[in-house]
């Protein structure tokens, strides 16, 4: 077979396969709950923010995000913060302290439990910044970002370069300015919606599994690949530990209702694998 045949066979396999892959749930085990009766199985809403484009968005500002909250009424509210940030706690008494209730999504989350009478909880990885500076993980992401950037670049006018990989390149794109538009002038039904979920995983399958796939065909890269893995790897981690927080807080509220406030690309795949869970998932909007 000819070169560009297949490269042209890959492209379409590669598209096929992020397309098809796209609605599907993220298989990761995860602590299973003992089984409940409806009655007693907690509801869980899971709520994407968009952290400082907030103050960008009319249509989803931080007030309005404060309103679906206390309309959610429920019994705590989650929020995406370790315990502790740069050694300093983020929740005291179940209220935000030192700051974080002034950025981002934090206003809301503080005047929606204030207004409500309920605790906030965090529900981040456990000194996640301060292990982020252990491990190197802003300054290995960054290098890794900058590197796939100026290969991408590099291949997008060779003509002997993979096909898949320009058509990659061009599609990557349309999901950023996707992600930027959805953040910039989305209402929050759509910011919480699966179109929206669907954006954000039909990025991580090329992350997780495309990328890499089509690095093979250049072995200088193969060092990338194997840091592009890393990043993934703490990504997906990250995750099923907030899920396995979500669900101890969850145990402690049967039969109650959580709020869960995450970034918006986190809804997903806690979505995902909180449908793996003995619990109620529910949209905001689902609500009576």
């Amino acid at each position: 077979m000819r070169k560009w045949q297949h490269s042209i066979w890959l492209a379409a396999a590669i598209v096929l396969i992020v397309f098809a892959t796209a609605g599907q749930t993220i298989e990761t085990p995860t602590l299973k709950s003992t089984a409940t009766t409806d009655a007693h199985r907690t509801t869980v809403v899971v709520i994407g923010a968009l952290h400082g484009f907030h103050e960008k968005n009319p249509q989803y500002s931080k007030e309005v995000l404060r309103d679906i909250l206390i309309a959610c009424r429920p019994s705590e509210i989650l929020v995406e913060l370790p315990a502790t940030m740069h050694e300093k706690p983020t929740v005291v008494d179940g209220q935000l302290v030192n700051g974080f209730d002034e950025a981002n999504e934090g206003w809301a989350e503080q005047a929606a439990a204030k207004k409500l009478d309920v605790p906030i909880f965090p529900f981040d990885i456990d000194r996640r910044e301060e292990v982020r500076q252990e491990n190197g993980y802003y300054r290995r992401r960054e290098r890794a970002g900058k590197e796939f950037t100026a290969w991408l670049r590099q291949h997008e006018n060779d003509e002997n370069a993979l096909v898949a990989l320009k058509a990659i390149r061009r599609f990557s794109g349309d999901i950023t300015e996707s992600i930027v538009c959805f953040a910039s002038k989305a209402e929050p039904e759509l910011v919480n919606s699966e179109a929206f979920d669907s954006i954000i995983r039909a990025k991580w399958r090329i992350n997780d599994f495309v990328l890499p796939e089509l690095m093979k065909a250049y072995p200088d890269k193969a060092e990338l690949v194997k840091e592009d893995v890393w990043l993934s790897e703490q990504w997906h981690q990250r995750n099923r530990i907030m899920v396995q927080k979500i669900m101890a807080r969850a145990k402690a509220h049967q039969g109650r209702r959580l709020a869960v406030i995450t970034g918006a690309e986190h809804r997903y795949i806690l979505r995902d694998l909180l449908k793996q869970e003995d619990v109620r998932l529910k949209e905001f909007w689902e609500l009576p």
